[in-house]
């Protein structure tokens, strides 16, 4: 049982590895892309997560009693990474700037809903 407990264990700290690896500062800052005097590095929003767990095996019987047979325990576990662009980050010789590419969808949502708070005026003094 020991055993079976360090295999498992060497196997979470592979696990929490690879995530160091993939979730990183790369996965977060793209490669830089430089031309005509610019650089420009693409940035994304990343968020992971995961979780895991051990116990008795203990499967139930009809009536729902534990059944206590000799079987080993129970693990399991799950994550998810989840990425999405975010800007990116503009430098030249003279600043540098930071470009969201939600910009537009803010603007829109802003316009949206005053065209609606400016029609649902105008109706109540109708």
């Amino acid at each position: 049982m020991a055993e079976k407990m360090a295999e498992n264990e060497e196997w979470f700290r592979h696990l929490a590895h690879l995530f160091r690896e993939a979730v990183g500062v790369r996965a977060v800052f793209g490669e830089p892309v430089s031309a005509h005097g610019r650089t420009v590095i693409p940035v994304a929003r990343i968020a992971f997560g995961g979780g895991g767990g051990t116990g008795p095996s203990g499967a139930r019987s009809v009536a729902g009693a534990a059944d206590k047979s000799s079987r080993p325990g129970a693990y399991g576990g799950g994550g998810g990474v989840v990425a999405a662009p975010v800007g990116f980050l503009e430098i030249d010789g003279e600043c540098t700037r930071f470009v969201r590419f939600d910009e537009g969808k803010r603007l829109l949502a802003a316009l949206a809903a005053g065209f609606g708070l400016a029609l649902l005026l105008t109706r109540r003094r109708s």
